[in-house]
């Protein structure tokens, strides 16, 4: 009886978290090896983003402290979904240099989450040390704007709500921001969105939700 039993408890397999079986991997009698991946299963409550981050980006990660995460999928721009730091693969992918890092976050209960859904992991991020003097200010691409050979954005004047041209200087980087080496000091304000339709003292407004 206690071989039955232990031959019963081997041929079993339980699930470390309640959810749905999306895949099955293998048949039925089927003889499987240690480490082989047999279903596919899916929480309906806890969900994993993936995301490629280049070297640079993880240098000094003693001195760069995570102060909000948050995951934007592309379904529901306007809707952040708060993420969790769960892990980062050691050993970088050989074809684009990244590494790759896994986040944890709640299915929201206003919309509809599925696996395989597409978005952006935005963080703010506090460098101390030898981090801070690395990392730039970094503006998103779409705020870049490129004249004559020189590359400028604009900045806004937070009281008249007015912008004026501003020149600087970027360095290459991986994502969908661009380090500022010259020209720009963290508070600036700058034009985000439709930077290409502005000229030298328009009045604009914030975007609002």
């Amino acid at each position: 009886m206690q071989a039955a039993q232990k031959q019963l408890d081997d041929a079993t397999l339980s699930a470390p978290f309640s959810g749905v079986i999306s895949s099955l991997n293998v048949s039925q009698f089927q003889t499987v090896s240690p480490q082989t991946a047999v279903a596919t299963l899916q929480s309906n409550d806890t969900f994993e983003a993936i995301a490629h981050l280049p070297a640079r980006a993880l240098q000094n990660p003693d001195q760069i402290d995570v102060q909000r995460t948050e995951i934007i999928l592309d379904i529901a721009p306007l809707n952040p979904i708060t993420a969790v730091f769960k892990s980062i693969d050691p050993q970088a992918d050989p074809a684009s240099q990244t590494f790759e890092v896994r986040f944890s976050f709640d299915a929201p209960s206003d919309f509809l989450v599925l696996p395989g859904m597409t978005g952006e992991v935005q963080a703010d991020l506090l460098y101390t040390g030898n981090a801070a003097s690395n990392f730039n200010v970094q503006v998103p691409l779409a705020a870049v704007q490129s004249a004559a050979g020189q590359t400028f954005v604009w900045i806004v004047d937070t009281g008249s709500m007015t912008v004026s041209r501003r020149d600087i200087t970027v360095t290459d980087a991986i994502g969908a921001s661009l380090p500022v080496v010259e020209g720009l000091e963290a508070g600036d304000t700058i034009v985000g969105a439709g930077a290409s339709y502005l000229h030298e003292g328009q009045q604009i407004r914030r975007y609002e939700d």
